[in-house]
């Protein structure tokens, strides 16, 4: 069977920032990890919002609960 060539695909750490900012925006400001995505989302996707998430966490921006060991993750913006 013939294969393509991968793209190389760059994602911003700080675009996937501003995507969740808009995302609780939206939301009302609290959200399911699993929302932000689709059955087809790229799997560079999902860890570049994670680790996007992980960043508003450092910043003290956004809360998460996980309540089960890889359960979903609530999202809750800082004030809320």
């Amino acid at each position: 069977a013939p294969t393509l060539p991968l793209r190389e695909r760059k994602i911003s750490i700080e675009e996937k920032i501003q995507e969740l900012h808009r995302a609780l925006e939206g939301a009302g400001a609290r959200l399911w990890f699993k929302d932000l995505f689709t059955k087809t989302s790229h799997r560079l996707d999902i860890i570049v919002t994670f680790l996007a998430l992980l960043e508003l966490i450092h910043r003290g921006e956004v809360k998460a609960y996980q309540q089960d060991p890889f359960g979903d993750i609530l999202i809750l913006r800082c004030g809320e």
